[in-house]
């Protein structure tokens, strides 16, 4: 997710107006820069997250192994951002998706809301990187692109992006709605409801690339195939919180760092990906 701050215009806040529910207002103009990325905040410590899969759009045939280049920190927050660059890796035939993603979740991961860019032929039909949402509820993974209640015509879960462009990726809770954007544009937000008002604030982020497969060694790329020792590594920047704590971004470890692999620098800034065990 890259916020240079949501910075919505006279004219689309009123175009949302129009068209969202009933009841439904958009997060305010002018919020999501970088002040609020220091914003003071509760601290809650937690073990290194770890997600299952997202049925049904896994593998093509039997368990579905997870790998991933990812950061986390647990604390208190309304939502977070970040700043993606988007790249094209390939897909292995073998492999169900590789993506890169912001995780806005409960302490205990059982709930959850998500915004990323996928290349997934399974769901899409091609080898495109796209928009996608992701939601949980109660430990149970949803489905992508649903549930979401849309209120932007010009941004949308299934779009192309443009390879080497920047997203900033944001996921806030907001008067009764956890809302989703891309750039300056507010895509639509998921009600409450869908949690039974359950799940109002976040307890956990992870900013991360992950790639799902069918073999224990897949062979396709996550972010732009370099690892996060390279300085032209995929990067996530620019990281912060809707009314949280200080960034204090951790890595997950795992055992796979000749082919998958992420690194903090800068504070809030992360570099991510590999090329896989091929």
């Amino acid at each position: 997710m890259r916020r240079a701050g949501l910075v919505l215009t006279v004219a689309l806040v009123a175009a949302m107006s129009a068209v969202q529910p009933a009841g439904a207002s958009a997060p305010p103009v002018g919020e999501g820069t970088a002040a609020t990325a220091l914003a003071s905040g509760g601290q809650i410590k937690g073990p290194s997250p770890i997600r299952v899969s997202r049925s049904p759009y896994v593998a093509a045939s039997g368990e579905t192994h997870f790998f991933y280049g990812s950061v986390y920190q647990y604390g208190t927050s309304d939502g977070a951002w970040g700043y993606y660059t988007v790249s094209r890796p390939p897909l292995d035939p073998a492999d169900a998706h590789t993506l890169a993603e912001l995780n806005v979740s409960s302490a205990d991961l059982k709930q959850a809301v998500e915004i990323g860019y996928t290349v997934n032929r399974n769901l899409y039909g091609d080898d495109l990187p796209r928009l996608f949402t992701f939601f949980w509820v109660d430990g149970w993974p949803q489905c992508y692109n649903c549930g979401l209640v849309q209120v932007s015509s010009s941004v949308w879960p299934g779009m192309a992006l443009a390879v080497g462009s920047v997203h900033q990726f944001s996921i806030r809770h907001f008067q009764g709605n956890w809302w989703i954007a891309d750039n300056n544009t507010w895509i639509g937000y998921y009600p409450d409801n869908w949690w039974g008002g359950r799940y109002t604030q976040a307890g956990l982020v992870e900013w991360y690339g992950e790639v799902a497969s069918s073999v224990s060694t897949p062979c396709s790329d996550m972010g732009n195939g370099l690892l996060a020792s390279s300085l032209d590594a995929a990067r996530i920047t620019g990281i912060g919180y809707w009314n949280g704590p200080s960034v204090n971004l951790t890595v997950i470890p795992h055992a796979y760092t000749n082919a998958y692999s992420a690194t903090v620098y800068a504070q809030n800034n992360v570099r991510y990906g590999g090329p896989g065990f091929c």
